[in-house]
C-alpha cells in the first residue's frame, strides 16, 4: 500500500510547540534549578579552598607555635610587646604605601609627561555692580568676599567628578585635583590655570570651567546682587613644566621614603623577635582580611546558568518535534484535502475557550480562519453548502464516512440534523475501515463526504478510504473536519 508522505506545516509545527507551553516552562524551571544545583555545589568546593576560617586556623596555629618555642624565654614579654608594636606600624605603613601608589597611578597630574604639558589661562575680571553705595573699604571687603565665593565653588568635588566623566570617561584616572589651580590676583582678577595630558584635554576641560563660571556668577548674584564677571584672557599653550618636574619627583621621594620605613621596621628585628613579628603578622593580616564572598554566579559562569535553562527548553522542544514528525495522524485541513484530493467543506469542530491568558494570545496569533466561535453557526454554513453541492451534481442520498468514531460528536449531530430537515437521505458508516457494513452503506449513496478528527485520524488510513472509494466508482462531495 502507497503510504501517505506528509508535507511539513511550519506554521502547524511552531503552534503544536508553543500549545506545549507549560511543559517548556516546567522543564526550563527544572533547568534553571539543576544549574544553580551545579554553581552552588562549585561555589561551595571553592569557598572550601580559600574560606577565612582556614585562614585564621593557618595563622593562629603557626602562633601558637612560636608562642610556645618562645614562652620560656626570660625577654618573652618584652619581645611580644616590640613585635607587636611593629605589626601594627608595618601595617600602617603598608597602608601608606599602597593609598600612595595607587593615587600616583590614577592621578592623571602623575601620569602627564613634563616635558609636553597642555596647558590653558584663564583670567576673570569680578566687580560687584553696587560698589557705589558702599563706602571704599566696604566695597572692598564686598569684592573680597565674592571673589572667595567663586574660588570656593570651582574647588568641589562635584566639578571635579563632571570633568572626569567628560573629559576621562573610559580611563581608570579618578584624582584630577592638580590638573586646576585657581587663586586672586590684582585684588579683583581670578586666574585658573589648567594643565593637562594634551591641548584638545586642555581645551575641554576649560569649556567645563567657563561653563561652571557662568552658573557660579547666577548663585553669587542671589547673593552679592548683581556680579560682573567677564573673561579677560583665554590662553592656550604646550610647553615644558619645571614645577610638574619636581612635584613628580617630590611624589615618587615620598613613595621610596615610605618604603624605606617599611624596609627599617623588618631590619630593626632579628631572631626570635623577627620570627615571633613575622607569625603575629600573619594573624593580624588574617583578622583584619574580609571574608571571601559567597556568590553563586561569582564563582559560576552565568552563561552556564543560562544555557542549563535553553537545554532545559529544547529537550521537551525536542520531543514534541519527534512526535509531531513521527505521527502518521492528520494535522490539519490542508493534509486532509491533499489525500482525498477533494475540496474541504469545512471544520465543525468545536472550538474550546481558552481562559489561561498565554493560550488565548495563542488563539489570537495561530487563529484558523475555519473556525467560528460558534460551532453551530460553523454547521449552518456546511450544511448550505452541501444542499448547494447535491442540488448542483442532481443527488439526494450521501453517506459520511471516516475511519474513526465520530457519530456521538455534538457537531456531527448537529450537522446531520439539519440535513435531515432538508428530506436528504444521510448515511453514516464511521470506522470506516473495520465496519464490516461499510461498503453497503456506502453503496446505497449517491456522494460521499469524508470525515476526519484532526490529529487523530491516520493519515494512511484516509488515504486507503479515498482508494477504496474511487476502485469503486464512488464520487466524493467533499471532506470535513469534525
Amino acid at each position: 500500500m502507497e503510504r501517505y508522505e506528509r508535507e511539513t506545516d511550519i506554521i502547524d509545527l511552531i503552534e503544536t510547540i508553543c500549545r506545549k507551553w507549560r511543559i517548556i516552562l516546567i522543564f526550563m524551571l527544572i533547568g534553571l534549578f539543576a544549574g544553580l544545583g551545579i554553581a552552588f555545589f562549585k561555589s561551595y568546593n571553592l569557598k572550601k579552598q580559600s574560606t577565612k576560617e582556614s585562614i585564621v586556623m593557618t595563622a593562629e596555629q603557626h602562633l601558637a607555635e612560636v608562642e610556645k618555642k618562645l614562652s620560656d624565654r626570660g625577654d618573652y614579654s618584652e619581645l611580644k610587646q616590640v613585635a607587636d608594636n611593629n605589626v601594627v606600624n608595618y601595617y600602617y605603613k603598608m597602608k601608606q604605601y599602597d593609598l600612595q601608589a595607587d593615587y600616583i597611578r590614577k592621578s592623571i597630574y602623575y601620569n602627564i609627561d613634563e616635558q609636553n604639558v597642555a596647558q590653558a589661562k584663564l583670567t576673570y575680571y569680578i566687580d560687584n555692580k553696587y560698589v557705589s553705595s558702599y563706602s571704599v573699604v566696604d566695597s572692598y571687603y564686598n569684592i573680597e568676599n565674592i571673589i572667595q565665593y567663586y574660588i570656593d565653588s570651582m574647588q568641589s568635588y562635584e566639578l571635579y567628578d563632571n570633568i572626569i566623566s567628560k573629559v576621562y570617561p573610559e580611563s581608570e584616572y579618578k584624582y584630577i585635583e592638580e590638573l586646576i589651580d585657581i587663586g586672586t590676583s590684582s585684588g579683583s582678577n581670578i586666574y585658573i590655570n589648567i594643565v593637562a595630558d594634551s591641548l584638545e584635554n586642555a581645551q575641554k576641560i576649560s569649556d567645563i570651567i567657563q561653563s561652571e563660571m557662568i552658573t557660579v556668577t547666577k548663585k553669587a548674584e542671589n547673593i552679592y546682587g548683581d556680579v560682573e564677571c567677564e573673561l579677560q584672557i583665554n590662553q592656550y599653550s604646550v610647553s615644558s613644566d619645571i614645577v610638574m618636574v619636581q612635584n613628580h619627583s617630590d611624589s615618587l621621594q615620598k613613595l621610596n621614603d615610605i618604603s624605606m620605613k617599611i624596609d627599617a621596621i623588618n631590619k630593626s628585628m632579628t631572631g626570635a623577635q623577627l620570627e615571633y613579628f613575622q607569625a603575629k603578622l600573619g594573624m593580624y593580616e588574617a583578622e583584619i582580611s574580609e571574608e571571601p564572598s559567597y556568590s553563586l554566579m561569582y564563582y559560576f559562569p552565568k552563561k552556564l546558568v543560562v544555557l542549563a535553562v535553553i537545554l532545559g527548553a529544547l529537550v521537551p522542544i525536542g520531543f514534541v518535534c519527534c512526535a509531531y514528525f513521527m505521527s502518521g495522524s492528520m494535522k490539519t485541513s490542508h493534509d486532509l484535502v491533499d489525500i482525498t484530493e477533494s475540496i474541504l467543506l469545512g471544520v465543525i469542530a468545536e472550538k474550546k475557550i481558552s481562559r489561561n491568558p498565554i493560550d488565548k494570545l495563542l488563539d489570537k496569533i495561530f487563529i484558523n480562519k475555519a473556525f467560528d466561535s460558534n460551532y453551530e453557526t460553523n454547521c449552518e454554513v456546511v450544511a448550505n453548502y452541501i444542499i448547494e453541492l447535491m442540488k448542483k451534481y442532481e443527488v439526494s442520498s450521501l453517506c459520511m464516512i471516516g475511519s474513526v468514531e465520530y457519530a456521538e460528536d455534538k457537531m456531527v449531530v448537529n450537522l446531520v440534523e439539519r440535513l435531515v430537515k432538508k428530506n436528504l437521505d444521510i448515511k453514516i458508516a464511521d470506522n470506516f475501515l473495520k465496519n464490516t457494513e461499510g461498503m453497503a452503506i456506502v453503496n446505497n449513496s449517491d456522494v460521499i463526504v469524508i470525515c476526519e478528527k484532526a490529529n487523530q485520524s491516520m493519515c494512511d488510513n484516509i488515504k486507503q478510504e479515498a482508494n477504496l472509494l474511487r476502485l469503486d466508482g464512488k464520487k466524493i462531495l467533499g471532506c470535513l473536519v469534525v
